[in-house]
């Protein structure tokens, strides 16, 4: 193996585990300079997952300060925000949250493609979109406060496997909202957005029970510049070459036209990625 170049002494390295690297790089003063330090940072940093709390979001800044690891981070995958009873917790996680980003906004890159790609996961199981909605918002924030370049969004993805609950989906309202406050920074990070996921459902925030049936609190113009928000949302990426949309279904409320509406989202969408494309590929 010594005698290999060490272009593909590094393509083995890149397959090994941590421990198997330590190993091979004990066996001789040659192959220990072979698999440089570069391809076992490249291997080891260029993901990481952590949960939304104080204590991780103030390692994520040092992690991702000057001459640190965070200098190979390529994807970042955040999950869970319980419930909380701290005044300020989700203004102090977006202020950790940005710094971080700024960092890796700002890093010497060693890729080609310095683009960063975010994971939201939620550990939740209750009949509420009220947690999705804040880890949203706090990161929705972030990345607009920054203008960090986004390669890749995944938004509550792990609800494709949950179609039976709202278990990690966010509330259609939400993304509206999330324009209404950083519609321009939001273009300028996913204008070379190149993968989108999003797990939606309707708003149940306000469930009105009456004459023995739910009914949403929503109004077909509601509903209608909610779909719209998506449209919008999907146009401010117009490289994207991958979209996955979900929909994840409750039938225990009145069906209305405008809950309709937003159950059918995806004709609008459909129609407004023709209209920016020029063409709709099937998939």
């Amino acid at each position: 193996m010594e005698t290999l170049p060490t272009e593909l002494v590094e393509i083995v390295v890149g397959w090994l585990d941590f421990p198997d690297i330590c190993a091979l790089r004990l066996t001789g003063h040659t192959i220990s300079s072979k698999t440089s330090t570069a391809v076992i940072l490249r291997r080891l940093f260029s993901s990481r997952r952590l949960e939304m709390t104080q204590a991780s979001l103030e390692q994520l800044v040092r992690f991702t300060q000057p001459g640190q690891v965070g200098l190979w981070l390529q994807r970042l995958t955040l999950y869970d925000w319980p419930e909380r009873e701290q005044t300020g917790a989700d203004l102090t996680a977006t202020e950790l949250l940005s710094q971080a980003l700024e960092n890796i906004r700002d890093r010497p890159s060693p890729h080609q493609d310095s683009y960063l790609s975010i994971s939201l996961e939620i550990n939740n199981d209750e009949d509420d979109r009220d947690i999705p909605a804040r880890v949203f918002h706090v990161v929705i924030s972030a990345i607009a406060t920054t203008k960090i370049p986004i390669h890749g969004l995944e938004i509550f993805t792990e609800a494709y496997e949950l179609v039976e609950t709202n278990m990690g989906s966010l509330a259609f309202s939400d993304i509206t909202l999330a324009l209404s406050r950083h519609r321009e920074n939001l273009a300028t990070s996913l204008q070379n957005c190149r993968k989108f996921s999003l797990s939606l459902g309707h708003s149940t925030r306000g469930l009105v029970y009456e004459s023995g049936v739910y009914r949403l609190p929503l109004t077909l113009d509601d509903a209608r510049q909610n779909t719209q928000s998506l449209c919008d949302l999907l146009n401010m990426c117009p490289l994207l070459e991958e979209l996955r949309l979900a929909w994840v279904y409750e039938d225990y409320f009145e069906e209305t036209d405008a809950s309709t509406e937003e159950l059918e989202f995806f004709g609008p969408v459909g129609m407004s990625c023709n209209a920016s494309a020029g063409e709709l590929e099937p998939g």
